[in-house]
């Protein structure tokens, strides 16, 4: 069954996410793609390959173990359980969620886990696809609660800049595909009620969170710090504006 496919640990309120732990593939009609060896015409439709992304299975493990179980949530795919598939890429999935394995599995999780979820989807990037070590994709983020990003924002600078390594907050990597034909793992997240931030990772630095343990213990910490200052001011909201209705003005008939 599908549902097999997904493996999922832990209870805590910081939920990290690796949906390319495995190779998936993405269907595709935008205009022409990196990842696109067939030479396919801007705008035609194609099934293009994700490859999976190294060290980044390793590197959710050791952060759950680092976090624990009660800090702690991880999802990712069950390798064992997706052997002999290529499941579709649930990070660039059609607008209708609802039709998404992974979108069901993170509603499950919002009714189980605490009214507070910073969510962390990691993802890996060549050290050659942008100038930063790291690349935080808050696009979904902002658009879903502005007011709350702008009083988190500070605090998510200062913890990254402990780190010491190269970071932006306004990448290559938005973490969104709000104005695509397409929804990202964050944008799901997002609509959930979480607070999703993307996270880019060069292959360098994946490498270092791997083998060391004092920086992989640095960036558990920020991920704790920046969810210690969230929990209070988690449930402010960004109010919708109503639009005042154009107010039509009678107009005079001309008699003849």
């Amino acid at each position: 069954m599908e549902d097999d496919f997904i493996l999922i640990k832990g209870n805590g309120p910081i939920l990290i996410t690796a949906p390319h732990n495995i190779k998936t593939y993405r269907y595709c009609n935008s205009p022409s793609h990196a990842n696109d060896t067939n030479n396919h015409k801007p705008g035609e439709f194609r099934v293009l390959e994700h490859a999976r992304e190294n060290h980044i299975e390793q590197i959710l493990n050791r952060l759950y173990k680092k976090l624990g179980k009660k800090n702690c949530t991880i999802m990712t795919w069950n390798k064992d359980k997706v052997k002999w598939v290529v499941p579709m890429d649930p990070n660039h999935t059609s607008n209708n969620m609802s039709n998404s394995l992974w979108f069901k599995h993170l509603k499950k999780l919002k009714k189980r886990l605490s009214k507070c979820v910073l969510h962390i989807d990691l993802h890996g990037m060549r050290n050659i696809s942008t100038e930063n070590h790291i690349e935080l994709g808050i696009k979904a983020f902002k658009k879903t609660n502005l007011k709350l990003y702008k009083k988190i924002k500070p605090k998510i600078k200062k913890e990254f800049d402990k780190l010491g390594v190269k970071y932006t907050l306004y990448g290559k990597f938005t973490g969104s595909g709000y104005d695509k034909p397409h929804s990202t793992v964050t944008d799901k997240g997002n609509v959930l009620g979480f607070k999703s931030i993307q996270i880019e990772i060069q292959t360098n630095v994946r490498k270092k969170l791997v083998t060391n343990n004092k920086f992989l213990n640095k960036f558990a910490s920020i991920l704790k710090n920046i969810y210690k200052e969230l929990k209070p001011i988690c449930n402010i909201k960004t109010k919708k504006v109503k639009r005042k209705k154009k107010s039509r003005r009678n107009k005079t008939r001309r008699k003849r």
